[in-house]
């Protein structure tokens, strides 16, 4: 049980330090620093940076899927509604870590193989708007306008008031409603 917590204090660290520094400056100097650990503590628990920055994705991973769960039982069951838990899921804040999907795509200009290990999951999560009835383009358009808010709004490039954000998931989830069926 130690462990585990002392494993979600490092990914927390690591996060907390991607934001702050950039993920592709990140040191264990600076994992240890926000982790209050010693340098060296970080590699007993991950081999490397490399293993850091996917437990990093890996947790964001669960924290979006366990956010779908809890939005699917709000909602009544059917097809649109499953996207729609999807789609609030993917695209709803946590500020302590808005920056990070940001910092994360910069790591990947100097390891793009962090892209290889979830290339898979992202197919799979296609193949699921799909199975709700999306064709291909339509399933592919939800994606990508939610990954593309995500990290065009801590960049601002588009400065979202609350008020707009509800406007723009109400647009997306209208959309994946009524467009693009197969």
């Amino acid at each position: 049980m130690r462990r585990r917590v002392r494993n979600i204090g490092i990914i927390g660290a690591v996060e907390d330090a991607a934001v702050e520094v950039g993920a592709g400056r990140l040191t264990l100097d600076a994992i240890a620093v926000r982790a209050r650990v010693s340098r060296e503590r970080p590699l007993f628990y991950f081999p490397g940076k490399e293993a850091l920055l996917y437990s990093v994705l890996d947790r964001r991973f669960k924290k979006t899927g366990g956010s779908r769960q809890e939005r699917r039982a709000i909602l009544s069951e059917g097809p649109e509604n499953e996207i729609t838990a999807c789609v609030l899921s993917s695209i709803e804040r946590e500020y302590r870590t808005q920056k990070l999907p940001v910092a994360l795509l910069a790591a990947t200009a100097d390891d793009p193989r962090l892209l290889l290990r979830y290339s898979e999951k992202y197919r799979r999560f296609l193949e699921e708007f799909r199975g709700q009835g999306l064709c291909f383009k339509g399933a592919s358009t939800i994606m990508l306008v939610v990954k593309g808010v995500k990290l065009m709004e801590p960049l601002s490039l588009i400065p979202l008031t609350s008020e707009s954000e509800s406007g723009i998931i109400e647009e997306i989830i209208a959309f994946s409603k009524g467009g693009m069926r197969d």
